[in-house]
Order: structure tokens, then sequence, then C-alpha cells
């Protein structure tokens, strides 16, 4: 499951990139976005692991 949540979260902004920038507001995503995103999913996958490693 830990590998489909992170294929899903990355292969979302490959292949919904234009939906993606329509809900953010924008024309077109920039590197930045791209750049946003991957440190949320980091975020979120690491600290999912850290809260998780006492049980």
């Amino acid at each position: 499951h830990f590998f489909f949540t992170i294929w899903a979260a990355t292969q979302t902004y490959a292949d919904f990139a234009s939906q993606i920038s329509l809900m953010l507001g924008k024309k077109k995503l920039a590197r930045k976005d791209f750049d946003n995103a991957a440190n949320f999913l980091t975020d979120m996958v690491l600290n999912g692991i850290v809260a998780n490693s006492g049980k």
C-alpha cells in the first residue's frame, strides 16, 4: 500500500497536470508547483512512517 500511495500521488501530477492547474487557478504548472508537491508528498510519507513507527 505504501508503494501504491506514492505511485498514485506522483502519477496524478503526470497524468492530470491540466486539472491540477485548473484547481490551483493557473494556466500551467510551473517547476515550483512540482517542487511544492514533491515536498508535501515527502513530508506526508515520512511523517506517516515516523508516526506509525511505534506500532
